[in-house]
């Protein structure tokens, strides 16, 4: 479920050699315009994706596990006590040589990217509880901000229309922020699909994840498709235009 093998994830270390310099610092310059709130099943894909294309991927859920439910709950209520150590568990996944946390509320099982073999369990839960408050007061700052894309996907189903619109809200409540939903494609809407549902609302249909939802590996990760997704958000989305971008950069 982490991201600690990103290199045998996705091959090569960095866009396909026939890129240009231009496009490599338009995708990269696309990704930083999103924020990952996670995600039930295999949370990280987005931030993995993310760094392929150069981008940086530490916010609070960048490399967190958890459902709809949960986050919409912790968003509800700001992340209240997140960070918190009576609220905080360490633990290290078996064959695994890092810490990672989860909340006692939220789930929001995530790396801590701290070493086993270098801090103990009381060590590795006074930081890691610095570093969530840290990230829980950046994050707020930017859903209040909304100048970023926020994007959730879950791997077993498709959220219902009333999940997507108690979660839209409670991302709404922060200020002028865009939720993003990845969903599974379907007949009407094909892969690479985005519709702007309503204000700070786009839902996007993708033909697969990293993982299938009987969580088997894919032959190789679907960053074409999540590219082109993430394109068309950033085109509809009420900021500066993809075109203005590509002119833009370099």
């Amino acid at each position: 479920m982490d991201g600690a093998g990103l290199t045998q994830d996705i091959p090569g270390a960095g866009p396909p050699a026939h890129d240009s310099v231009l496009e490599s610092d338009v995708r990269r310059d696309i990704a930083i315009k999103f924020e990952s709130l996670g995600g039930s099943g295999h949370g990280p894909e987005f931030a993995i994706f993310q760094q392929h294309l150069g981008a940086q991927s530490d916010g609070l859920l960048a490399w967190a596990d958890l459902g709809a439910d949960l986050l919409t709950g912790a968003l509800e209520s700001r992340f209240d006590g997140v960070g918190l150590e009576e609220t905080t568990i360490a633990f290290a996944p078996v064959h695994s040589d890092e810490w990672w946390t989860k909340d006692k509320r939220y789930w929001m099982a995530m790396r801590s990217f701290l070493k086993t073999d270098q801090v103990d369990t009381d060590q590795a839960t006074s930081q890691a509880c610095r570093r969530l408050q840290s990230l829980r007061r950046a994050l707020i700052a930017d859903l209040e901000a909304g100048e970023k894309i926020f994007v959730f996907k879950t791997l077993y189903r498709n959220l219902t229309e009333a999940e997507i619109d108690r979660l839209h809200a409670a991302v709404r409540a922060y200020g002028d922020s865009t939720l993003f939903y990845v969903r599974y494609a379907d007949d009407g809407h094909p892969n690479g699909t985005v519709e702007a549902v309503k204000p700070g609302l786009l839902v996007g249909y993708i033909d697969r994840f990293k993982l299938s939802r009987s969580n088997q590996l894919s032959s190789a990760p679907p960053i074409s498709s999540w590219l082109a997704i993430c394109r068309k958000a950033y085109s509809v989305w009420p900021g500066e235009s993809l075109e203005c971008l590509t002119r833009c950069v370099g």
